[in-house]
Formats: C-alpha cells, sequence, structure tokens
C-alpha cells in the first residue's frame, strides 16, 4: 500500500470546519474542503508505485499474464476515507454525521416488514456470494478462554461485524456470523474476563485514521454467555473509537480497561472527557478516566496499546491526542500501572505525537518490546529486560521488497499497520508487522522476513509464506508458538512460527467463509442465469465471481479496485479499474488485457465511470464538470475530453448512468458532487449537447441516477448526511422533482432500483444495507429495511440482470450478495365475485385469479354471522361457493400466500344482500275425488309469508297452457293422463323459487288403473289393485265378484274394478275354451298347444292350401301358403303380444273352410 495522506493530520486540519463553514453554499465549502486536503497531501512525502503480476486464475495453463500497471501497488484506505468524507458531509455542518447511525441499527431489529416478495426477507434471504477466499481488514483477533484445545477463535472486521471460527486449525473449517446487529459495527478489539471466561467485551471504531462512517464505532458491547447474546454497555456510547480493551482480574476482581481514541465527529473533537484509558470496576456499568495528563496540561494522553504482562502489571503505549495545540501532544510514550490509578512513564520517545505498540513477554515479566512511529514512518524498535528501568535498540527489519525503504517497512503508514508479539514459550521469540511480517528469534537483535504479499520486485526469490499486506493485528494461542495475524486481506493461521527454517509454507491463510471484503463496486453480466459477476475491493485488487453459490474469486488485477463493467452484449467484453483514472479492458476475458485510460492525476480516488454499450465505450470523470470518453480497444492516449459544463462550480462527476435514447442512441446521466445532473442523448457525438436538468435538487453529493427503462421517469439519490431529501424522483425527464424520502432515517443512500416488472417495487443501496418500499410512487413512501441474510452493512451500489430478474449488491464489509426474489414473487391477490347482489339463501362463487402461484387461501367475511359453505367449500378454498342466509351488506377479504410470502386484498361493503321472500302454491280439485271423464274445477293456494308481489300466473295441463290468471278453473273433464299444475313468475326481487309452481295434480287418479288378468289352470285371477272391489262379466253379463274367479264355460270375459265410483275395464277380453280351447267349425284342423307361446303348430292340411293370423283388431300377422301334400304346419310367434287371434283356414279354391281362436300368452 502506498503511503498517501497521513489522514490523521487531515482531520486536524478539517477541526475548524464547522466553526468556520456554518452554513456556506455547498459547492465553495466542498471547493475549500479539497484545498485543505490537497495542502495536507503536500506535507506527506510521494511513494512509489510498484507493478507486480499475479497468475490469472483464467488462463489454462500457469503461464502468467504481465499487463503494464495492470497490478498495482494497493494504497492505503485514506484516499477513500478522504472522498467518502466530502461524498456524506452534513452540507449545514460541513461532516459527516454517522453517529446517527446506531439508533437506526438498533431500530432494524424490530421492524416488521410487508408481505410481498423483495429481497432480504425471511423467505427471500439475500445470498451471499462471497468471495469466499477473499477478506478484509481484521484489526480484533482473540483465542477463546473457554474452548481449552485453542481452536476456537474470534475475529473483528473494520466494516464486517463479529465472527468465530470453532476450528482454527482446519482449512475446511467456516466462520460464522454472530448477527446482523454486526454488520455494520467496526470492530478494533476483543478480550475475556480472566476470572469467567464466557464473558467477553468488543470494542467498535477504528481509530487508525478515520472517521468515514463506515469506521466509526458505537462503543463496547458485553456478552455474558460467551458470544452468544451482546449488550450495548449505555456507559460507552459515547466512545466513538477504540483501541484497544484489555480485563485485568486485581485482587480476584475483574477490572475493564478500555482505550479510547479521538476524532472530530459531532461537532467536537471527541476525547477531551472520553478520550483516554476508562477504567470501570463494576462489569461496564460505570467509567473512569485513568489515564494521566499530558504532562503540564489539562488533556489526557491517548493510549494506543493496552498489554498485560506476565506479573499482572499494566502497560500502555500512547499516541497523539489530535485535541492537543501544544507541541506536545502525549504520544510516543511507554507507561505502566500496577493498581490502576498510579502510572509510571518509563520511556519518552522524542517525537511526542507517535503512535507506539507494545509486546510484554508472557514468561517473562522483565521482558518488554516496543515500536515507535514518528511521521508516519516506523522510527524505534525497543526491547527493556527489566521491566523498563533501561531500554535498548532493537535491529529494524528490512522488507526485501524493493518498493519498501530499509529504514522503513511501513513503508510510510506506520500509523496505519504496525504490531508486535511474543511468543508464550520464549521470551526472545517476537513477531513484528508491518506491510509484511518479520521474526526475530534473538529478541530484537535480527529479524528474518517470514511472510510476503506479492512476488514483485525483491519479493520473487524470497522463500517464505504469502501474508497478505498491510499487518494489524498478532496473537498466540497460549502456552504454544500457533500464531494468528490480522490484515488487510482477513485472518492467517500458523500452527508453528518456529516450525521451519526456511518459513516457507508455514503461514495459512484462513478466511473460508469469513466474508468481510469491502467493495466499491461490482457488476453482473446480462446473459440468463449465467454466472460471472465482476467487483472492485479496498486493497485486494479486482475479482471475477463465475461459478453458482459460495464462489471464490478470480483475481483479474490487484492493488485498489474500483468501478467495474461487464458489456451487456458479450461477457468477453469488461472493464476494471485501480485508482483515479486507470482503466483496463478485455475483449477476451483477459486472455489479453489493454490500458485504455491511463492518467493518474485526475478523477476521484475511486473514479466514477459507465459503460455505454451502445458506442461500445467507457465513459469516466475526469475534472471539474469534464469526462475522459474512450472506445474499447482504442489506445489509452487517444482518451478524448467531454466537456459536461463551462461552469466549473458545477463540480466533478460523482456518478455516471449510461442509457439508450429514444432514437437507439448512447444516453449519457452525469451527477456531480455538488448536486448538479445533465443529460445527453448522444454520448457518441463528436461534441455531445448537454441539459442541465438538476432543477430543484438540493446541493450535495450525487450518488446514483437511475432511469426506469426508456421512460420519463428517473430517480436520484444522494449520499449526504442532513441532506433535506435523499431520493428524488421525476416522471417527466427531469423537469420537475419530488422527494421520495418517506420515512427514511437521515443516512448516505448510495443507490435505488425500480422493479421493472412491478410497478412501484423499488430497493435502494444504503449506509445501513438495504431499504425496500412496495410502492415508490406512494404519497407517503414507507421504507423498510431488507437485510436478511446481509445484515446492516453498507451498500456500495446495485445492479440488475432483466433476464432472469437477478439483483446484485455489491457491499462495503460483507462481500457480494444476490437475490432471485423479483423472480420468486410473492401473491397479489385479485379475486372476483358471480354477482355482487344476491338474495338470501342464494349461492355466489369467488373466483381467486391472484397472480404469481399461490397455494393457500383464506377467505373471511364481514359480519361473520349468516355465512354457509356449499357444494363441499369452506374458506381454505380457491374458489368457494358461499351461501348467505340473511340480507345485509358484507365486506370480503382474501389472503393468498405461497412459499415466498402473502398478500391480503379486502373489498369493502362488495356484497348486498337481501333477504328472500318465500314463495308456495297449492292447489285443489273440486270434488276431491274425480273420474275419468267426468268435469271437475280447481282452485289454488298462494303464500308469500304476508308479504306483496307482483307475479303473472299461468294454468297448465300436461304442459300446455290452459290460462294466464290466478283464478279457479270450472268445467274440466279429464283423460287418463292429465297432469293439471299452476305456474307463478314473479317481477318481485328475491321470490324463492321464481318461477314457483305447484305440485302435479291428476283428478282422474280414481278408476284410471290399468287391470291385468292371468289364467292359471282354469282359474282368472286380476292384479292386486287396492281395497275397491272387483267384477267379473262374460259376454257383458255380470258372473262374479272378487280378485279371482273360475269360469264354468268358454266364453269372453273382463274384470271391471269399481273405487268408489271410478270404474276400471280390464284392456284384454279373454275367451277361454275348454281343454286346448278350439272351437272348429270344421273338426279336420287342429290348432295346438292352444294357449300358445313362442310357437304353435296345425294338423290336418290336406284340405287346406292357404292359412291367414289376425290379431284381436283384425290385423293380418301372418299369410301362409300350405304345400301339396303338407300334414302338419309350425308357426313362429316370438315376440307376440298376449292376447287373442283367429287363424283363418282356406281350401285351394280359396273358400274359407275353419276359423279357430288361438290364445297367445
Amino acid at each position: 500500500m502506498v503511503r498517501i495522506l497521513l489522514l490523521s493530520i487531515v482531520f486536524f486540519f478539517l477541526s475548524p470546519l464547522h466553526a468556520q463553514f456554518r452554513q456556506p453554499p455547498y459547492n465553495r465549502l466542498v471547493k475549500k474542503t479539497e484545498r485543505r486536503l490537497e495542502r495536507v497531501d503536500k506535507r506527506i512525502e510521494s511513494a512509489n508505485r510498484q507493478q507486480y503480476t499475479v497468475k490469472s486464475p483464467l488462463r489454462k495453463s500457469a503461464e502468467t499474464i504481465r499487463v503494464e500497471n495492470l497490478l498495482s501497488m494497493p494504497q492505503t484506505p485514506d484516499r477513500y476515507w478522504q472522498q467518502e468524507w466530502l461524498a456524506t458531509m452534513n452540507p449545514a455542518l460541513g461532516r459527516p454525521t454517522p453517529e446517527l447511525l446506531f439508533a437506526e441499527m438498533l431500530q432494524q431489529q424490530s421492524v416488521s416488514l410487508d408481505r410481498r416478495a423483495m429481497p432480504g426477507t425471511t423467505k427471500t434471504s439475500w445470498t451471499s456470494r462471497g468471495p469466499n477466499n477473499l477478506a478484509g481488514r481484521t484489526r480484533a483477533l482473540a483465542v477463546d478462554p473457554t474452548v481449552t484445545s485453542g481452536k476456537k477463535v474470534w475475529a473483528g472486521s473494520v466494516t464486517g461485524g463479529l465472527w468465530y471460527n470453532n476450528d482454527i486449525t482446519s482449512s475446511s473449517s467456516q466462520w460464522n456470523f454472530v448477527s446482523s446487529l454486526w454488520s455494520n459495527l467496526t470492530v478494533t478489539c476483543i478480550a475475556f474476563d480472566p476470572n469467567t471466561p464466557g464473558t467477553m467485551y468488543v470494542g467498535t471504531g477504528e481509530g487508525w485514521g478515520s472517521t468515514s462512517s463506515s469506521s466509526r464505532g458505537f462503543g463496547v458491547f458485553k456478552s455474558i454467555d460467551s458470544g452468544k447474546t451482546f449488550t450495548q454497555l449505555a456507559a460507552t456510547k459515547s466512545y466513538f473509537f477504540i483501541n484497544d480493551i484489555v480485563v485485568r482480574s486485581e485482587s480476584g476482581k475483574s477490572v475493564v480497561y478500555c482505550a479510547t481514541d479521538m476524532q472530530y465527529v459531532n461537532g467536537a473533537w471527541h476525547g477531551t472527557t472520553t478520550g483516554g484509558l476508562m477504567k470501570s470496576t463494576n462489569g461496564g456499568i460505570s467509567f473512569t478516566n485513568v489515564m494521566p495528563k499530558i504532562p503540564g496540561y489539562t488533556l489526557s494522553m491517548i493510549p494506543a496499546d493496552l498489554e498485560i504482562g506476565a506479573n499482572n502489571r499494566l502497560w500502555v503505549g500512547s499516541r497523539r491526542n489530535y485535541a492537543q495545540t501544544a507541541t506536545d501532544k502525549g504520544g510516543g510514550r511507554v507507561l505502566y500501572t500496577d493498581d490502576g490509578v498510579n502510572f509510571t512513564t518509563v520511556y519518552s520517545h522524542a517525537d511526542k505525537a507517535g503512535r507506539v505498540e507494545l509486546a510484554c513477554a508472557p514468561t517473562s515479566a522483565n521482558t518488554v518490546y516496543a515500536v515507535f512511529e514518528s511521521n508516519g514512518k516506523v522510527d524505534t524498535l525497543l526491547r527493556t529486560f527489566n521491566k523498563g528501568t533501561t531500554w535498548s535498540a532493537m535491529k529494524k527489519p528490512k522488507d526485501a521488497d524493493a518498493g519498501i525503504p530499509a529504514t522503513d517497512p511501513s513503508r510510510g503508514q506506520a500509523w496505519y499497520d504496525l504490531i508486535l508479539a511474543v511468543s508464550p514459550k520464549d521470551s526472545s521469540d517476537v513477531l513484528f508487522g508491518a506491510i509484511d511480517v518479520f521474526l526475530s528469534e534473538n529478541s530484537g537483535g535480527s529479524f528474518i522476513q517470514v511472510g510476503k504479499w506479492s512476488d514483485n520486485s525483491g519479493l520473487a526469490n524470497l522463500s517464505c509464506s504469502y501474508v497478505h499486506a498491510d499487518q494489524h493485528n498478532i496473537v498466540f494461542v497460549p502456552g504454544t508458538n500457533a500464531c494468528l495475524i490480522g490484515n488487510d486481506g482477513g485472518v492467517y493461521y500458523c500452527p508453528d512460527i518456529l516450525d521451519n527454517l526456511s518459513y516457507q509454507s508455514v503461514i495459512y491463510e484462513r478466511n473460508n467463509g469469513y466474508i468481510v471484503t469491502q467493495f466499491y463496486w461490482g457488476d453482473i453480466s446480462q446473459t440468463k442465469s449465467k454466472n460471472l459477476m465482476l467487483a472492485g475491493a479496498q486493497d485486494n485488487g479486482s475479482h471475477q465471481l463465475n461459478t453458482s453459490g459460495l464462489v471464490n474469486k478470480n483475481m483479474v488485477s490487484g492493488g485498489d479496485g474500483g468501478y467495474c463493467f461487464i458489456s451487456q452484449t458479450n461477457d468477453n467484453k469488461q472493464v476494471v479499474s485501480y485508482v483515479y483514472n486507470q482503466f483496463f479492458a478485455t475483449s477476451d476475458n483477459w486472455a489479453n488485457a489493454a490500458k485504455i485510460i491511463d492518467d493518474a492525476t485526475t478523477g476521484k480516488f475511486i473514479n466514477p465511470a459507465a459503460w455505454d454499450d451502445v458506442n461500445g465505450a467507457l465513459i469516466t470523470g475526469k475534472g471539474k464538470c469534464t469526462l475522459y470518453r474512450n472506445k474499447l480497444g482504442t489506445s489509452a492516449t487517444l482518451a478524448n475530453t467531454v466537456t459536461v459544463s463551462s461552469t466549473t462550480a458545477n463540480g466533478a462527476p460523482s456518478v455516471i448512468t449510461s442509457s439508450v435514447s429514444s432514437t437507439g442512441k448512447g444516453q449519457l446521466y452525469v451527477g456531480t458532487d455538488v448536486g448538479k445532473v445533465f443529460v445527453t442523448t448522444d454520448i457518441g457525438a463528436s461534441t455531445p449537447v448537454w441539459s442541465n436538468i438538476t432543477g430543484t435538487i438540493n446541493a450535495g453529493n450525487i450518488s446514483d441516477i437511475f432511469r426506469l427503462r426508456k421512460s420519463d421517469t428517473l430517480f436520484v439519490t444522494l449520499s449526504n448526511y442532513g441532506a433535506s431529501v435523499n431520493i428524488y424522483m421525476s416522471t417527466d425527464a427531469g423537469k420537475t422533482w419530488k422527494s421520495r424520502d418517506g420515512n427514511i432515517a437521515d443516512m448516505p443512500i448510495w443507490g435505488i432500483l425500480l422493479n421493472p416488472r412491478k410497478l412501484g417495487e423499488a430497493i435502494i443501496a444504503t449506509e445501513l444495507g438495504i431499504y425496500g418500499t412496495s410502492d415508490v410512487f406512494a404519497a407517503s413512501v414507507v421504507w423498510a429495511p431488507y437485510n436478511d441474510g446481509m445484515g446492516a452493512v453498507k451498500v456500495a451500489n446495485l445492479r440488475y440482470r432483466d433476464a432472469d430478474q437477478t439483483i446484485m449488491a455489491t457491499t462495503h464489509g460483507r462481500g457480494v450478495f444476490t437475490s432471485d426474489a423479483w423472480s420468486k414473487a410473492s401473491p397479489i391477490v385479485k379475486f372476483g365475485v358471480s354477482k355482487d347482489t344476491v338474495c338470501s339463501q342464494e349461492t355466489l362463487t369467488f373466483k381467486d385469479s391472484t397472480l404469481n402461484s399461490p397455494t393457500a387461501w383464506s377467505w373471511s367475511f364481514s359480519p361473520r354471522s349468516g355465512i354457509v359453505y356449499r357444494n363441499g367449500t369452506d374458506s381454505t378454498k380457491q374458489n368457494p361457493v358461499v351461501q348467505f342466509t340473511r340480507g345485509g351488506t358484507y365486506s370480503v377479504t382474501l389472503t393468498a400466500s405461497n412459499a415466498i410470502g402473502e398478500d391480503q386484498l379486502s373489498k369493502i361493503n362488495r356484497i348486498f344482500v337481501i333477504d328472500s321472500i318465500p314463495l308456495t302454491i297449492s292447489i285443489q280439485t273440486n270434488p276431491a275425488v274425480v273420474c275419468v271423464n267426468d268435469t271437475f274445477s280447481l282452485t289454488s293456494t298462494v303464500n308469500t309469508n304476508g308479504k306483496t308481489i307482483v307475479a303473472a300466473y299461468s294454468w297448465k295441463k300436461n304442459g300446455t297452457t290452459l290460462a294466464n290468471t290466478n283464478a279457479h278453473l270450472h268445467g274440466l273433464t279429464p283423460n287418463t293422463a292429465d297432469k293439471y299444475q299452476l305456474f307463478v313468475q314473479s317481477t318481485t326481487r328475491c321470490v324463492t323459487p321464481n318461477p314457483a309452481q305447484s305440485a302435479i295434480v291428476s283428478p282422474n287418479t280414481k278408476g284410471i288403473k290399468t287391470i291385468t288378468v292371468s289364467c292359471n289352470m282354469d282359474t282368472l285371477k286380476a292384479v292386486p289393485l287396492g281395497s275397491g272391489t272387483y267384477n267379473w262379466f262374460k259376454n257383458g253379463v255380470k258372473v262374479g265378484t272378487g280378485q279371482k274367479f273360475k269360469p264354468s264355460e268358454t266364453g269372453l270375459y273382463r274384470c271391471v274394478y269399481d273405487d268408489n265410483g271410478c270404474k276400471s275395464d280390464s284392456s284384454a277380453i279373454i275367451i277361454l275354451k275348454s281343454i286346448g280351447a278350439r272351437n272348429l267349425a270344421v273338426e279336420a284342423v287342429s290348432v295346438y298347444p292352444n294357449p300358445a307361446k313362442g310357437q304353435f303348430s296345425i294338423q290336418g292340411l290336406s284340405e287346406l292350401g292357404e292359412i291367414r293370423i289376425f290379431n284381436a283388431v283384425g290385423q293380418l300377422m301372418k299369410d301362409i301358403l300350405v304345400a301339396n301334400g303338407q300334414a302338419t304346419l309350425d308357426v313362429d310367434i316370438h315376440g307376440w303380444v298376449a292376447g287373442l287371434y283367429y287363424v283363418e283356414c282356406y281350401n285351394v279354391s280359396g273358400s274359407q273352410i275353419d276359423k279357430q281362436i288361438l290364445v297367445v300368452e
């Protein structure tokens, strides 16, 4: 990393801003702030930027890609902190106000989200995409004393929260994230209580040069259950920057010491009352500052480091107090105390402003090591073997990196990365960390480099382990030579630092699942379902994420990664960036690459840019209202300058957004750091024409410009604290603007994204994660946090892939996340009903038409009474059938859900139910008994429960209308099958049934019955019909009564049934003959059997020429010619109806000579 800016000095010079710039014009405030930063920058020496190469993971072979300046030395984060300071400062106060964030973070824990399928709900959690093998800046490390094996360790990232690993010795062991509360907490130190090891304290706030909102802390958090739950100590809420915490046992009582630092926040220098060594004897309920004052002054010295010696002595290394204006700023001192009250200064460096880091030997109370920073450099390393009475110099480590001065292993950034540690097994074994890691086995008499950050010039031939640059902490596992190392690349582990005399491959990366990468920007391929993303990271280069799930990174460039892009039409075309205007591109997925803009003097540190896919060009910020424009494949020297505005007071580009105009040309929006917005509809023109569409947008830093597809709907966000509006919307292409802030908290907004497939649904990237709303167009917009799976971490930008509705969120502290929630939408309830107005007792069918495939339904009605579900349905059916049993007005509500979420729709007073009027009809005959062919009359009775109705009446006989009247009918003569009925049709609402009809009346039910008579041997029998009488007649003369009758002679018989005067005659006349039933005029012909069934025979045919058979009504059934000489004839009568038939016989001359009666059964 390059020593560019000692940010501590920056904020010292910024301290009078609040007083001097109370409410100046915003652009003047930005300009003067920038000038102050530039003046400070001139006081810091320039550092050489080194080139180096790495093996590209994209190569099919192990060849090394060498691209000039593609992989540059990473720089310290102070330049970005400076940029972020300006981007987030409150326009009225001239500074950021990140102290507002913690209350909102706590509020997030209790927010109840709506039911829609937004990304970041419990059912549509954000999916971490890693990178799984790339971490970020880690200052806090601790070995968990409750696990005796020493395998469980804790780590804290400066922007990624608190984590633990259950087995640091295993490369496959995953890190575990504690909770979403920690996502935006800058963890800087961890300490366990030696008397109750399950109690731990975690300090927050990175005091090493940053007051950016991503590095400010919120005091001390305490856990009494081994880290399962944490509580913020109320007494520490004003401790914004905590350098260290230790817990010392004093006479068996646990005493907490907290090293609090100061920075210019909240309108004042923090530290005059809270900066110092804060001591608590009651478990953190209250604290007292016990740090000595700067000699001769009222301000306390500031502790940089706290260490406990082998004899329980508390050692303190100091650093400068930034509120002190005198030459002696309290730094450069080594102090100790035995009683926690009285302090002894045992060493004072000539530079009273420098930082001091200490290391106490666990095996020797006499041995203490100290390293002193002065003016950003490693100045002196000292040791004492007599508890500080005398000190002797150690040899300063010399880094093999040719770009690191031999006299300063920190390369001018000892204020940022500096650490010492002593082995628990041997007091002469000392580890030193700055840019790289060094080991001394002779108490600092000499050092051996045991870690290198790259294979660049001077390091390539060095045989030692790879360890990421910028060491911040080294912790030994108690009683062993195993150690943990925290740096800008995360956590490293060495099982035994003295195990291998060559020190090659003894230190191992342990970042499996430790996802705390600080990305500045990211982009996603527009190819459906393709796993291809780019992201640029602080101090860790630019990376491809190109596999599914939690992925490992593939580095495509080193140093600090910034804005990066993937072409929307060709995935092989990609762009990455280093700081300022240094951009690199590839057309073949990094098989080859070229620098397309090469200017390290213009633009912002992390420089805004946009990829114009229409013209195949990269557009970047250059200077005040100017841009660089360069087509992919064009030499970097051919990048041309585009002027957005001739008025430099309109600021420098802070965001650039590309789009497509209505004519298909490249449309470009530019927002500036003083709140101006410009647009051109043809960025490909030689001289683009720009329009200022700022309108009523307030002064501030424009952080995003979003255009909803190709419409006139625009959104603009600002990243300032204290801005009167942070989210603007225009529906007329920027002619007018209105606020969409709604209930959003006062915090930076970094981006906005609208769901193009669900009108109104939107999410925003904030300092505390993702917030969303279901209707950004509502009169009063309601925002809520949607951070499940992500936490309240700063989201740097949002990208969207329309092909499969994938959202990419790039965070500054938790890596990259994606969500497919917008493709797995929760239901949007819609339903209808067969009709709105009904009568009671009538049924309605409710028809569900809910979108997004609901799987469960719940119907409810108000009022609840009078509801009956019919046709086997109930309230959980998709399309229920409902009967309303009473009149009234009903509201109906449907709640539908699926695996993603649920939605509800109520239709108030939707159903109007009218009480039904029952209609009943009865008719009577006069007389009550009517026989066939008698005359009678019909009367009716219509009942409506006393209600008056309007109706039409219709008398019908056998379905044919007799009369349309409700009057009585007289003189009716029924036939056997006649049926009479009265129909009533009402025009009055809710008459039921309607039409109504009476029961069918058949007046001739008496005497209209059919009599069936059977013959059994010589007895006749009528089938029983009822209680009437049976009368038997022979040839019309009554010969007997009763159901049975035995005739005495041959004749024509019939049975008459008499039922109350209505008589019914048998339908068949049966003539019985004596034995054989023959009645022959000529005895020569014989018919047998008789009665017959199916067949009979005729004999005596010698004189016959023809036989004719007729039924009882004279219909010819058969005509048979008799063959000459034929004696017998068989006649088939299958299927003939039972009854009497006549057999007539004719001779050959055609004369009838015989006639017989045949009975067919």
